[in-house]
C-alpha cells in the first residue's frame, strides 16, 4: 500500500482504518524529518486501552536500553508508515472519549523550527498540551525563548486567524466525530499560552534575554523581546496569551531589569523600563538594578538608569557614597565619571570624611591612583561646567575601566574532546533520549556547552571578548599521569573504556561504567587525556610568564580520583581503591601540580598550593598529596598453600609517588573547603590541620550561610596559605556548593558573589607571593538548566571575571581577617558589608613595615609587568601629625595639617591613633589638577597598622622574592 495514499484515505474516512491501526505500537522517540511535504501530514488514530497502558509504561521508563529498543521499533514502523513516521500521533481513548496527545509534540516542532507544521496544529485540539512540559521540564514557549526563535514565538503568541486556521475541508484531519463538539477549538475557547510558567525557577521574562549576550544572536533576541513585551500591558493580553509579569524574580531575587543591567545593554534596559519594569527592586544581596549596571561597567546603561529615576541619592543603598564604592569595587571608572557628573547626584556630593574613606577603600583594592585620577577629572568638569559633548569626550579619551596597568592576561584552556565523554544526541534529533541522559548523568556535556559553546556558552559572550583562548591543547602523556596515579588503575580505566565501546557499537548512547556513579563511553579516555593536558598547557603559559592566570574549562573532573582509583570514603582504608570515583577519571589538578613542581622548580616555582572549594571533599587530591611522602599500604592477596584451600592474606607494601624529590612533602600545600556531616559524599574531611605535607580540611555544616563560609576561610585557610608563601596556586574550582545546584542540593548557601570573593582573596595572596600565578581547574557544578542563565554558567563567569579584572596591586589583608572574626564574637555583622564606613573590605595588607613597599609602581612589589610599573609615577607620602584631627578649608579645598612630621621610613606605631598618612594628592584632593595622570593615591595611618610578627614575615618574603621576579624568570627560560 502506498503510504501517502493510505494517509489520505485515513483523512477522508478515519473509521475505515481504525481496526488496522489499533494493532500498531506507538513510537517512543521520533526522529523528525522536516521536509516540506511531510510537514503537512499527521497520523491521528485510536487504539484500545491495553495499547495506551503499554505506551504509558514505555514512556515512563528511565532505562536507556528500553529506549533503544523503542527506537528500533520506531525505525521499523517508519517503513510501514512512510511519511507519517515524522510526526507524533494524537491518541483518542475510545472509552473516555478524550484526547491523549503525546508529550513533547510542540517542543519537537520548535527545536526543528518547523513553522509550517506548527501553524497547522497551533489551534487544533492538540493545543490542550501547549503548556505541558517535556521530559527536560521545558514548555514549547521555553524552547522558543531559550533559543531565540522569533518566527516560532510569533506563531505561539499569535491570535486565531484565517491564515493559521486549518481549511474547513480538512476538519477530519484532526478527529471526526461528536467528541469535538465541546472542544475549545470549536467553541473558540482557546487555551492561552501561559507566560507565568518558569523554567528551573527562572521566569519567562528572563528566558527571553538568554541570547542577548551573543552578537550573532542579538537581533533574534530583540525580535523575541518585541513580540513578548506587549503582553506585560493589560490591554496587550488576549484570550490566546496570558499576562506577563515583567518584574517576576528568580530564586535569588533577580528581575529581568537586574539581568539586562548586568549585561550592560542600555537598549534592552530602556525597553524594559518603558514596559513597566521597576527600578527599585532589590535582590537577595540587597542590590538594585543600578548596582548591576555599574557591575557591567557600561556608562550608557548607568545613564539610562539615572535618567529614569533608577537611583535615589537620599536612599541608603543608592546614595552617592555607596554607588561610588560600587564603582571602585568593579573598577568601573567610566561609570564613576558618569555618576559624578550626573546633575542630580551633583546636588548630593559626598562629605570630606566619606571621600577619605572611599579613597582608603580604593587603596586597599590596589586602585587608589585610578580613583584619584577619575575623581579629579570629574571635579574639573563640574567646576568648569563643561558641556555634555565635552564630558563624553573626556570619558572616552582619558578614562578606561580596570587597573591602570590593564586587565590581567587571563587565558581559557579547553578542548573539543571534552564533550565526547558521555556524548549526547542533538535536541532536534532525539530530545527524549537526550533528556533521559541529562537527568540520569549530572556530569554531562551540557556543562561544557553552557561555558564554551559558541552562541551558548557564557565565556563566549560579549563581556569576555578580551579573554585569550587555547582550544587545541595537547593531551597529557603517560609519564605525567603516572607521577600521581598507579599504572594498575590507568590500565583498568583503559580496559573499561574499551568495554564501553562494545556497548556503544551495539546500542548508541548507552554507556558503560567503572563504578555505580562514573559512566564511560568510547571517547572517555581521550577526553580525560586532553582535560589533563589542558592543565599542563596552562601551567606552561603561566610559569613562562605568557599569562598571569588561567582557567581550564574541562571535563571530566578529577579531584575524587586518588593514586589507586576511587579515593577513600568513610570507614575504609585509604591505601586501597574504594567507594565511588564521583564522575572523575584522572585527577587533572594533581597531574598539573606535579608537572609544575617537576618542570619549574629550577626556576624558583617549587612551592605548590592547591585550594579546593568544591562542595565535596577533594579526597582524591588529598590522598595524592599524602602519597608524596613514603608510606605503607596493605594489599590483600589470595594464598593457596594446598589444593582446595584458599587463604586471604594482607601484605604491607611500601609506596612513594614522588613528584620531584624528597622535599615534595614540605613544598606542597593542600586545602579543601567542603560540606561535611559524616554522611555527605564522600564522607571524609573533618576539620583538620597537619604539616608535611601541609593539609587543611575545612568542613562546612548543612545550611552554611555566606557569612559562615567566608569567616571559616578567613580563620583557617587564608592565614595558613599566606604563611606557606606559595610560588603558584592551583584552584580546584567546583561550583556545586551553589545554593540551587542539583547535586549539592543547597547543603551550603553559596552564590556567585561568594565564589568571586574567595577568588579575589586567593589573587591577593598570589600577587604578593608568586607574581599572580594562578591555574584554576573546573571540578563540580551541575545545574546547567537555562544555558547561559544557569547557576554553573553564572558562577564560572563570576570566577573568571574576578581573575581578569582584579588589580595586580591588590594585596592580602590579615588585619581584616582578624578584626572581622573578633567583632563577630560581640556583635551581629549581617549588614556590615553594606556599610560604606566599613574599613575591613578585601584589599592590601595594612601592616607593611615600610610604606614604600606598597607604593604604586614601586619595584619591591612583585607585579606582573615590571615595565609598566617602572613607568608609573612614584609615591611620595608624608606622615602628618594632626594631633587627632585635620582641619578642612573650604576656600582652599584642602586639608590643613597642624604639623609635619618625619617621612615614611619611620611609620607611626600601632598604638598611635593620632597620626595620619597623606600623599601630595590627598593634601590637595579637591583641587583641579592640570596633569591628572600624575595624581598619587592617598595613604592613611590605618593602612600601615598590623601585627609586628606578620610584618616580619611579609618583609622576609618580599626580600627573598626579589630573586625570582618576572624579568629574571623570563631570562632564565
Amino acid at each position: 500500500m502506498d503510504p501517502d495514499k493510505s494517509l489520505n484515505d485515513h483523512q477522508l474516512n478515519i473509521k475505515q482504518d481504525e481496526v488496522s491501526l489499533q494493532s500498531l505500537p506507538i513510537d517512543n522517540d521520533l526522529n523528525l524529518d522536516h521536509s516540506q511535504n511531510n510537514s503537512q501530514n499527521i497520523d491521528i488514530f485510536t487504539v484500545n486501552a491495553d495499547t495506551i497502558n503499554d505506551s504509558k509504561d514505555q514512556n515512563s521508563t528511565n532505562e536507556l536500553n528500553m529506549e533503544v529498543i523503542s527506537d528500533q521499533k520506531s525505525t521499523n514502523q517508519s517503513e510501514d508508515f512512510g511519511s507519517r513516521s515524522n510526526l507524533d500521533q494524537l491518541i483518542k481513548y475510545p472509552l473516555l472519549d478524550s484526547f491523549n496527545p503525546k508529550p513533547g509534540f510542540f517542543q519537537k516542532l520548535i527545536h526543528s523550527r518547523d513553522s509550517k507544521t506548527l501553524k497547522e496544529y497551533i489551534f487544533s485540539p492538540m493545543r490542550c498540551i501547549i503548556n505541558d512540559r517535556d521530559s527536560s521540564g521545558c514548555t514549547a514557549l521555553h524552547i522558543a525563548l531559550l533559543n531565540a526563535y522569533p518566527e516560532m514565538l510569533e506563531i505561539l503568541l499569535s491570535c486565531q486567524s484565517e491564515d493559521l486556521r486549518p481549511n474547513n475541508s480538512t476538519e477530519n484531519t484532526y478527529i471526526a466525530g461528536d467528541s469535538l463538539s465541546n472542544t475549545a477549538y470549536q467553541n473558540n475557547n482557546i487555551i492561552p499560552i501561559d507566560l507565568s510558567i518558569p523554567y528551573a525557577g527562572i521566569p519567562i521574562s528572563h528566558l527571553v534575554l538568554c541570547k542577548a549576550i551573543f552578537p550573532e544572536r542579538y537581533e533574534d533576541c530583540m525580535n523575541c523581546l518585541y513580540l513578548l513585551l506587549p503582553f506585560t500591558l493589560t490591554h496587550g493580553t488576549s484570550q490566546n496569551v496570558s499576562w506577563l509579569d515583567i518584574n517576576a524574580t528568580d530564586q535569588l531575587g533577580i528581575t529581568a531589569l537586574h539581568l539586562a543591567c548586568s549585561f550592560g545593554d542600555s537598549k534592552i534596559v530602556s525597553l524594559l523600563l518603558e514596559y513597566g519594569a521597576l527600578a527599585n527592586i532589590s535582590d537577595l544581596n540587597n542590590d538594585e538594578p543600578i548596582h548591576h549596571a555599574i557591575s557591567s561597567r557600561d556608562p550608557d546603561t548607568l545613564s539610562v538608569m539615572l535618567s529614569s529615576g533608577g537611583a535615589d541619592p537620599l536612599k541608603e543603598t543608592t546614595c552617592t557614597a555607596n554607588l561610588i564604592k560600587c564603582c571602585i569595587d568593579k573598577s568601573a571608572w567610566r561609570c564613576l565619571h558618569t555618576l559624578l557628573t550626573d546633575s542630580e547626584y551633583q546636588q548630593h556630593p559626598i562629605s570630606e570624611s566619606e571621600y577619605d574613606l572611599l579613597s582608603f577603600h580604593a587603596q586597599k583594592l590596589g586602585l587608589g591612583s585610578e580613583f584619584e585620577r577619575v575623581f579629579s577629572i570629574a571635579v574639573e568638569i563640574a567646576t568648569n561646567d563643561e558641556s555634555e559633548q565635552r564630558r563624553v569626550g573626556i570619558n572616552e579619551s582619558l578614562i578606561a575601566d580596570g587597573p591602570s596597568m590593564g586587565l590581567a592576561s587571563t587565558r581559557i584552556f579547553t578542548h573539543g574532546c571534552c564533550i565526547d565523554h558521555i556524548s549526547l544526541p542533538e535536541p532536534m534529533d532525539m530530545p527524549i533520549r537526550r533528556s533521559k541522559l541529562v537527568n540520569k548523568i549530572p556530569e554531562n556535556p551540557t556543562r561544557m556547552e553552557v561555558l564554551v559553546k559558541p552562541n551558548v556558552g557564557i565565556l563566549k559572550s560579549n563581556e569576555f571578548s578580551l579573554l585569550q583562548w587555547t582550544e587545541s591543547c595537547k593531551p597529557a602523556i603517560l609519564s605525567d599521569i603516572l607521577r600521581v596515579h598507579d599504572w594498575a588503575y590507568v590500565r583498568l580505566l583503559q580496559h573499561k573504556v574499551e568495554e564501553s565501546r562494545l556497548i556503544w557499537d551495539q546500542r548508541p548512547f548507552l554507556t558503560g561504567s567503572i563504578d555505580d556513579d562514573t559512566q564511560l563511553t568510547p571517547g572517555s579516555w581521550k577526553a580525560a587525556l586532553h582535560a589533563s593536558g589542558s592543565v599542563i598547557n596552562a601551567v606552561d603559559c603561566v610559569c613562562r610568564g605568557e599569562n598571569r592566570n588561567a582557567f581550564c574549562a574541562i571535563r571530566p573532573p578529577g579531584h575524587h580520583l586518588g593514586t589507586w582509583g576511587a579515593a577513600q570514603t568513610v570507614g575504609t582504608d585509604e591505601g586501597i581503591p574504594s567507594g565511588s570515583q564521583g564522575f572523575c577519571l584522572l585527577n587533572n589538578v594533581a597531574i598539573g601540580a606535579a608537572y609544575c613542581r617537576y618542570t619549574y622548580s629550577n626556576l624558583g616555582i617549587s612551592k605548590i598550593a592547591i585550594i579546593d572549594f568544591d562542595v565535596h571533599h577533594g579526597n582524591g587530591t588529598e590522598q595524592i598529596v599524602r602519597n608524596a611522602s613514603p608510606g605503607n599500604r596493605k594489599i590483600k592477596t589470595l594464598f593457596n598453600p594446598v589444593p582446595g584451600i584458599n587463604l586471604d592474606l594482607e601484605q604491607d607494601i611500601s609506596y612513594y609517588k614522588i613528584w620531584r624529590d624528597e622535599l615534595d612533602a614540605e613544598n606542597i600545600f593542600f586545602s579543601s573547603v567542603h560540606a561535611y556531616d559524616g554522611t555527605f559524599y564522600p564522607g571524609t574531611g573533618p576539620d583538620q590541620c597537619i604539616s608535611k605535607p601541609n593539609i587543611i580540611n575545612i568542613g562546612l555544616s548543612e545550611k552554611t550561610t555566606s557569612k559562615i563560609f567566608r569567616n571559616k576561610i578567613k580563620r583557617f585557610l587564608l592565614p595558613k596559605l599566606l604563611q606557606f608563601r606559595p610560588n603558584i596556586i592551583f584552584i580546584s574550582a567546583g561550583f556545586d556548593g551553589h545554593v540551587i545546584d542539583i547535586v549539592g542540593k543547597g547543603f551550603t548557601s553559596c552564590t556567585e558573589g561568594d565564589y568571586a570573593w574567595l577568588t579575589q582573596q586567593l589573587i591577593s595572596i598570589a600577587n604578593l607571593c608568586c607574581n599572580g600565578r594562578i591555574v584554576s581547574v573546573l571540578e563540580g557544578g551541575y545545574n546547567t538548566k537555562a544555558l547561559s542563565l544557569s547557576p554553573l554558567a553564572k558562577s564560572v563567569a563570576a570566577h573568571v571575571r574576578t581573575l581578569q579584572w582584579t588589580s595586580p596591586n591588590l594585596m592580602p589583608n590579615p588585619q581584616e581577617w582578624d578584626d572581622e572574626l573578633l567583632t563577630e564574637d560581640n556583635e551581629d555583622l549581617e549588614n556590615e558589608d553594606n556599610d560604606i564606613t566599613d574599613h575591613r573590605d578585601s584589599g592590601v595588607f595594612d601592616g607593611y613595615p615600610n610604606n614604600d613597599l606598597i607604593a604604586f609602581g614601586n619595584s619591591n612589589v612583585i607585579s606582573y609587568n615590571a615595565d609598566n610599573l617602572n613607568n608609573s609615577s612614584n609615591s611620595n607620602h608624608y606622615v602628618v601629625d594632626t594631633g587627632g584631627e585635620a582641619s578642612y578649608s573650604p576656600s582652599l579645598k584642602r586639608y590643613k595639617s597642624q604639623e609635619k612630621s618625619e617621612t615614611d621610613e619611620n611609620p607611626p606605631s600601632n598604638n598611635d591613633s593620632s597620626s595620619a598618612v597623606f600623599s601630595n594628592s590627598q593634601m590637595g584632593s579637591y583641587e583641579v589638577h592640570s596633569n591628572a595622570s600624575n595624581v598619587i593615591r592617598p595613604k592613611r595611618a590605618a593602612a600601615i597598622k598590623a601585627e609586628e610578627s606578620i610584618q616580619k614575615k611579609i618583609q622576609s618574603e618580599l626580600d627573598s622574592s626579589k630573586q625570582i621576579n618576572g624579568n629574571n624568570l623570563s631570562e632564565n627560560i
